[in-house]
């Protein structure tokens, strides 16, 4: 056997292997490259169809869109007597009227709002930490809601004030997203809380399979086309983009209005602007308001 010419062939056979590697890292990195080149060039595209129907973009824009699905849930129902002795733990006198919805006592006041909402005043503002709601009397569910970064601490939109007074909001979660209409708004004055008002969701569940949805760029290139800039008057500024739920109403059918129509809440995206907050259907590109 002439061991030259093997070692030749072996020798040139490593060289291939080597340019063969080397043209697959290449390739790779060219690729990543032009990705970022078409992300890049596409959020540019995005920023000049927003800025000529008067929007400017102030907030990083996600790049996950994760599939999701509709979620059913009720509003919760508490009695007052369960709010009371939790946000008033140590009155040993409540005075509930339950005709017209409130509890009383010399710790503060409740009075229910509406479906599923409530609102509690302290007499005495309690501390309170920007992190959660865990310390917080009187929050049902407290551990089911996170701070709301699009809102919190402060934008106008979401009508926060400064570090030490103004108004926290908190969403309660679906599937790990936030349910923008199911939030904790607590009053802050001088670093403490002087109560809260709460929207409370219970037996949430998701129906059906989980669907693609559209990305953040997309949803802010619905909105550019839904909105008219004459509308606007002056250029909205884009503070926060944030995918969670709203809540839909079915309606039911002709002749059934008795019945109780199936509550259930869409995947969306918020877009909160100094002017408005505008929700975009994360499965459609529908555009509606915060009514």
């Amino acid at each position: 056997m002439n061991w030259e010419v093997a070692k030749n062939w072996l020798l040139a056979a490593f060289l291939l292997l080597d340019l063969f590697l080397g043209w697959q890292v290449y390739e790779s990195r060219r690729e990543m490259l032009g990705y970022v080149a078409s992300a890049s060039d596409r959020l540019a595209n995005t920023k000049t169809i927003l800025s000529e129907h008067g929007f400017t973009l102030d907030t990083t824009v996600p790049s996950e869109h994760p599939n999701m699905a509709f979620v059913r849930a009720e509003f919760a129902s508490v009695s007052l007597a369960d709010l009371g002795r939790a946000a008033f733990p140590e009155s040993k006198a409540l005075q509930i009227d339950e005709q017209a919805g409130m509890v009383r006592c010399t710790q503060g006041e409740i009075h229910t709002l509406g479906q599923g909402q409530w609102q509690v005043n302290y007499a005495t503002p309690v501390p309170f930490s920007d992190q959660g709601l865990s310390g917080l009397p009187g929050v049902w569910q407290a551990g089911q809601y996170q701070p709301d970064t699009g809102r919190t601490p402060a934008n106008p939109a979401g009508k926060a004030g400064g570090p030490a007074n103004g108004i926290r909001m908190f969403a309660q979660t679906a599937a790990g997203f936030p349910v923008f209409d199911a939030e904790v708004q607590v009053d802050v004055a001088a670093g403490r809380a002087t109560g809260f008002t709460q929207t409370a969701l219970t037996g949430i569940a998701p129906v059906g399979d989980a669907k693609p949805t559209i990305s953040a760029m997309d949803a802010l290139d619905s909105l550019a086309s839904a909105v008219d800039k004459s509308s606007n008057g002056t250029d909205n500024k884009i503070l926060s983009v944030t995918l969670g739920y709203v809540h839909k109403v079915t309606k039911s059918p002709a002749g059934a209005q008795e019945m109780p129509a199936p509550n259930y809440w869409f995947p969306a995206w918020r877009v909160v602007t100094t002017r408005q907050t505008y929700y975009i259907n994360a499965f459609t590109g529908e555009v509606a308001t915060e009514s």
